[in-house]
């Protein structure tokens, strides 16, 4: 991994005390108290789903265009929600009154 990627500099071998810029990115994504978070993973499990529906059922044209046109439409908005939640600095934290 070239240093560039590290947040903190520890240069010996087998140091794990650094994490690396896209693990951390990778961590932003799990937020349980934003609802961004949880609409994107209804909307991909939907896309799964449908997808499924697509190559397992057998349907007419009509069909397979509209749950098709469904299942990339929600795998568009749940990947667009993804790259939200990896783009936020930081969970923000709720206002109490």
């Amino acid at each position: 991994m070239p240093a560039s990627w590290r947040l903190s500099g520890a240069d010996r071998p087998g140091d794990r005390s650094t994490v690396s810029i896209r693990a951390m990115k990778l961590l932003r994504i799990f937020q349980p108290r934003n609802p961004l978070f949880w609409l994107m993973l209804v909307l991909n499990t939907l896309s799964y789903g449908l997808a499924w529906i697509v190559q397992n059922r057998t349907l007419n044209t009509l069909g397979m265009v509209l749950i098709g046109g469904f299942a990339l439409a929600n795998a568009a908005l749940g990947t667009w929600l993804l790259w939200r939640l990896m783009k936020d600095a930081e969970p923000k934290p709720q206002a109490e009154p």
